[in-house]
């Protein structure tokens, strides 16, 4: 029996989605035939039945029959340790006020911290409600049965078998027509070709899934790979930026951003890079900043300046210019003031570029680079995508040679089985036609599309 888990932290109608695209999220492998026991809500009678029960009918299931029980309410203990054993109660809420407040049992205790289930005791029992089971039901066409069984076949036709299901008196009935068309079924020597084709198939299916994924992600690479130049311009942004940083003498600065230019970055010649721009960091950072101080005075002031202005500046160019600098002698002027502030601008960038030279690849060197890498990368992509598009083709070829050796094997039909069961024992069978839902449950990893080729093939062979 193949127990459907739903986290909390799902939509109910997730469930609807799978069994109708994708039902392998639900059934795990294909099997010959499914049982889903379906209700809004089960009586007391009928759910503690099932309790005692369910053990058995998934003995009799066995292996080759999926079963699944779908209900809109269902019930889950709380444990309040400390609190005095009284039954106030048994609080409902809605399964999608327990998802919007995140999964598992954390969600519950913030509701039951804000109030919103009321008094909650030891051993008390909270009931979690969802649409999703009425849904399914609507969607299979069997909304007016419930509760009911539903049958379908490992490859139905048109139609499901329903069961409505009975009290609680009627239940051991209904299980003793299930043990005998499970008999019935797993006897046939067509179910075990059967399954080892729909397995085999099923398998297959995965890899053109996968296949398909792979080809879709190579391709969605390709179309946003950046070009050449365009992979080459954050390696100029980023050592625009380091020369930046050294100017200013923010060494530390400098060698993150040199980081920015590889990927990986090479550490050793980062360090290294580092170390020569430590050398020289006092010298940067005093031809950087009096330039700085000496622009602000050309700027900001009327030549000549007033006092304290022109003491001040006559201290820095005491202090940081002339013993360092052969810029031009004579007054204090604005003219000289420009060519000292030139000179110092020019030492900065020579040793800036001293340092680069000393401890970088030339920018042209590392733009090409760049550029071979990204043209090496794409190269690789392309070479990956062939073989993805191979891959695929040949997984395509082998689900259509599988289709072909499943639609040759004729598994016995468990609804057919039921209904014999079903009529010695007095129950009504009804048929509900399920239209475009046919797929949902046949071959259960098989999907639709598989579904029709499958149902094609077999015409063919009539």
């Amino acid at each position: 029996m193949h127990r459907l888990q739903i986290d909390v932290d799902q939509r109910a109608m997730a469930v609807v989605r799978h069994l109708r695209g994708s039902p392998e999220e639900v059934f795990a492998r294909p099997a010959g035939g499914y049982l889903l026991l379906m209700a809004t809500e089960f009586s007391a009678p009928v759910t503690a039945w099932l309790r005692q029960h369910i053990a058995t009918l998934d003995a009799a299931a066995g292996s080759d029959v999926a079963v699944a029980v779908f209900a809109s309410t269902f019930t889950v203990p709380v444990g309040i340790p400390g609190s005095p054993a009284r039954r106030p109660g048994r609080p409902c809420v809605l399964l999608a006020e327990v998802q919007d407040g995140g999964p598992g049992h954390g969600a519950v205790r913030r509701l039951v911290n804000r109030g919103r289930l009321g008094l909650l005791a030891e051993h008390d029992e909270l009931t979690l409600g969802t649409p999703g089971t009425a849904r399914t039901a609507r969607t299979l066409g069997v909304g007016a049965d419930l509760p009911c069984l539903v049958v379908a076949d490992a490859l139905p036709g048109e139609h499901v078998a329903v069961i409505p299901l009975p009290g609680a008196a009627g239940l051991e009935t209904l299980a003793q027509v299930v043990r005998s068309a499970v008999r019935t079924v797993t006897r046939s020597p067509g179910l075990g070709r059967f399954l080892v084709a729909a397995h085999e198939l099923a398998r297959t299916e995965q890899r053109v899934r996968a296949a398909e994924t792979e080809v879709e992600r190579l391709t969605g690479r390709l179309e946003t790979m950046r070009g050449p130049e365009a992979a080459a311009e954050p390696i100029r942004w980023a050592y625009a930026g380091a020369r930046h940083a050294l100017s200013t003498g923010a060494t530390r600065r400098f060698t993150t951003v040199l980081r920015g230019i590889w990927h990986p970055p090479p550490e050793k010649l980062i360090r290294a890079a580092g170390r020569h721009a430590a050398e020289r960091r006092a010298e940067l950072l005093r031809t950087d900043r009096t330039a700085r101080t000496l622009a602000y005075y050309l700027r900001q002031f009327s030549w000549p300046m007033p006092e304290p202005q022109r003491s001040a500046y006559r201290r820095v160019l005491d202090r940081y210019v002339l013993p360092f600098t052969t810029g031009p002698s004579g007054e204090d002027d604005p003219g000289r003031c420009e060519s000292l502030i030139a000179a110092l601008r020019a030492r900065n960038t020579a040793i800036v570029e001293t340092v680069l030279g000393t401890a970088l690849p030339p920018l042209g060197v590392l733009v090409a680079d760049a550029r071979n890498q990204q043209l090496s990368t794409a190269a690789r992509v392309v070479d990956e995508l062939h073989d993805a598009i191979a891959d695929l083709e040949t997984a395509r070829l082998a689900r259509l040679r599988q289709i072909t050796v499943l639609a040759a094997t004729d598994p016995p039909s468990l609804s057919t089985a039921l209904r014999a069961a079903a009529c010695r024992a007095g129950l009504t069978v009804l048929s509900r036609p399920i239209g475009d839902f046919t797929g949902a449950f046949t071959g259960a990893a098989l999907s639709p599309q598989t579904l029709q080729e499958v149902t094609r093939a077999r015409l063919d062979r009539a």
